[in-house]
């Protein structure tokens, strides 16, 4: 997914490079959206986790945070930086 939510297309336009154009989507379509949710753990430690659009944690953060804010902030890090991070094989 591209900014604001919309996905992008890509369409080779004979002749002119490559082109962007924004897919139609139809009045009962609706995106699949993740959200990241800052949760207080057993410990009383705060945490996030990434929960996909059917429900599944596909993520979490791993270590705690000492607030709700320390929290919020690692996750929205994550969310600014991960469309850029590469996957490697080891």
């Amino acid at each position: 997914m591209v900014g604001g939510g919309l996905r992008l297309a890509l369409l080779a336009v004979t002749g002119l490079g490559w082109g962007i154009r924004r897919p139609k989507l139809g009045r009962n379509c609706r995106m699949a959206t993740a959200k990241f949710v800052i949760y207080t753990d057993k410990g009383g430690k705060y945490r996030w986790r990434l929960v996909s659009s059917n429900g599944q944690e596909t993520a979490s953060s791993g270590q705690h945070f000492a607030s709700h804010a320390d929290a919020k902030r690692a996750a929205e890090h994550v969310k600014e930086h991960a469309a850029t991070a590469e996957v490697v094989d080891e």
